[in-house]
């Protein structure tokens, strides 16, 4: 269990053959240490950051709730297809960013919400649960749209 943790949270050093230009974090009071150590390296960081943590550790700050899996999945998506845009810009290899991109996926993966760690898994029953409501929803929708047609008419008649 620690050996898969560990090569989830590491793999993306392992083929690391040069200092990193920036540091990307998602929560900047969880990730402290990333951060006091990029300082020392002169890096420049970029991160999500909501109210309860300190953005002036930060260079760039994206300012949005840190501990929701939907908005970190939105954000990260179009951070790794910024990132894709830039380096194919620059002419550099694709597929070294795409691994790039799918190795931060799998590490935000493991975003850690109040101790509690919301894994793929948690994240696929969240959205099963959210479609299940929209679901009922929709089933209720006619009957409403009825209900409120009805009480349009009702006061157009008086």
């Amino acid at each position: 269990a620690d050996l898969k943790r560990m090569q989830v949270k590491f793999e993306g050093v392992r083929d690391l053959n040069r200092k990193p230009d920036v540091l990307f974090v998602v929560d900047p009071s969880y990730e402290h240490n990333a951060i006091k150590e990029s300082r020392d390296q002169g890096l420049e960081i970029f991160g999500i950051c909501d109210t309860n943590s300190d953005p002036t550790k930060l260079d760039h700050i994206i300012p949005a709730n840190d501990d929701g899996p939907k908005a970190l999945k939105l954000i990260l998506g179009l951070v790794e297809e910024a990132i894709a845009a830039g380096l194919s810009a620059r002419g550099q290899d694709i597929e070294k960013a795409e691994k790039a991109s799918a190795d931060a996926a799998e590490a935000a993966k493991e975003v850690v919400v109040d101790d509690v760690k919301i894994d793929e898994v948690a994240i696929e029953q969240i959205e099963e649960k959210v479609e299940e409501a929209e679901v009922k929803v929709e089933k209720k929708a006619p009957k409403k749209a009825k209900e409120v047609a009805a009480e349009e008419t009702e006061e157009e008649v008086k």
